[in-house]
């Protein structure tokens, strides 16, 4: 079995993807203001005071009113802001800091700061760091999956991904094999490896038994090329970088250890606004990596015909 950073962990647990949670409002202004509007009318009835205006906008009450409406939504705003900040999945900087902190976890420096040259600190991102804090559950079980991949991401944060393979895959009985995955199309240099492997093999991390193995995932590069039809009127060098963009952003996703690269979505991907119809030369199929290997687009071509 191989767990990967990538697909089960934070790279995956995208705030889009989550159904919003009970505890955040959807904010409607123009709502607020009615029902403020409708208990003042009420409020009036019983008290006897005659109030027909509210539908003019110079009205002084509902333009008092709309003023109230106003702070109130940027009210219930920061209520929503502060529901996500305690929430992993949505808190950022310092707030993610605060959170992570739970699990004796912190963020890591990656380029300490240089106050001769007047440099600031690389610090790691939020994302690396939200990966960090999920595997860290994992951190008491010596030895399992999610503890290499938390251990591996401590001393390497800018690995894109992770994977772990057991005995399940490469059928060697005691062996844990570690792959990293750099976030470019080259494999992870040697120096980078070593100082994985050496960090690894601590005693509090790898258990006695264990034959550990790290290496450098292997690359698949492959080209992506496209011919799309467009209709007369659209600048064709437009559109075709439109479907470029969206072509690679495709294929980057699908850049992870083990992932398979559809060649179907990659031809969906360039259906951007006025492409009409979508060619696909290569890939000629889907591209299977291996468990240790990863597919990575090295250039995306896109060849445009117009519409006759």
């Amino acid at each position: 079995m191989a767990n990967s950073a990538n697909r089960f962990l934070a790279p995956t647990l995208n705030p889009a993807h989550l159904p919003i949670p009970d505890a955040i409002e959807v904010i409607d202004q123009e709502a607020i203001l009615d029902e403020r509007m409708g208990e003042f009318q009420a409020r009036a009835d019983q008290a006897g005071f005659p109030y027909d205006v509210g539908g003019l906008e110079f009205d002084p009450i509902k333009i008092d009113q709309e003023a109230h409406a106003h702070r109130e939504a940027l009210m219930r705003a920061r209520v929503n802001s502060a529901v996500r900040a305690v929430l992993p999945a949505y808190a950022q900087g310092t707030d993610l800091d605060a959170i992570v902190a739970r699990a004796n976890v912190h963020r890591l420096t990656l380029v300490p700061a240089d106050p001769d040259a007047g440099t600031q600190a690389v610090m790691e991102d939020d994302q690396s760091l939200l990966t960090r804090y999920l595997a860290s559950y994992a951190v008491p079980s010596a030895g399992s999956y999610d503890g290499y991949i938390y251990h591996a991401l401590t001393v390497y944060p800018q690995a894109r991904d992770i994977t772990v393979l057991g005995p399940g895959i490469h059928g060697v009985p005691g062996r844990a094999a570690v792959y990293l995955l750099g976030d470019t199309g080259d494999p992870v240099p040697a120096d980078s490896v070593d100082m994985v492997r050496e960090y690894l093999s601590q005693n509090h991390i790898k258990p006695l038994t264990d034959q550990l193995v790290v290496q450098a995932a292997g690359i698949i590069p492959y080209v992506t090329e496209l011919s799309i039809l467009v209709p007369r009127g659209p600048a064709p060098s437009t559109v075709a970088a439109a479907a470029k963009a969206a072509v690679e952003a495709a294929a980057y996703a699908r850049f992870a250890i083990g992932a398979q690269v559809y060649a179907n979505v990659l031809e969906g991907a360039a259906y951007v606004a006025n492409v009409l119809r979508v060619t696909r030369t290569s890939p000629a199929a889907d591209i299977r990596p291996g468990p240790s290997q990863a597919a990575f687009c090295t250039a995306v071509n896109i060849n445009v015909e117009v519409e006759p």
